[in-house]
């Protein structure tokens, strides 16, 4: 599985357009960002290290998600492709 490895670490492109430039998640990012700022303003010192943590673990979960996401639309596309050369009609 090195090549899926390699497609899904940004090795071999995909593609040439990412999630990054479309204008409604640069919003919600945006927002996100605001509120994170806004909360962290209002928090002490120990409540943001436990809050930073939070925040890595919820990146860490995210990164895995994306991965496994990646990978089963990946074997889809593969099956279906296959299912296209095996049919006999």
């Amino acid at each position: 599985m090195k090549i899926l490895d390699e497609l899904y670490y940004g090795n071999i492109s995909g593609g040439d357009r990412t999630a990054d430039d479309r204008a409604e998640l640069t919003d919600i990012l945006r927002l996100i960002e605001k509120n994170r700022h806004l909360l962290l303003a209002e928090l002490t010192e120990e409540q943001k290290d436990r809050f930073e943590k939070f925040c890595c673990g919820l990146a860490e979960q995210r990164d895995l998600i994306d991965r496994f996401s990646f990978l089963a639309g990946f074997r889809l596309g593969v099956r279906m492709m296959a299912e296209c050369f095996a049919d006999d009609n």
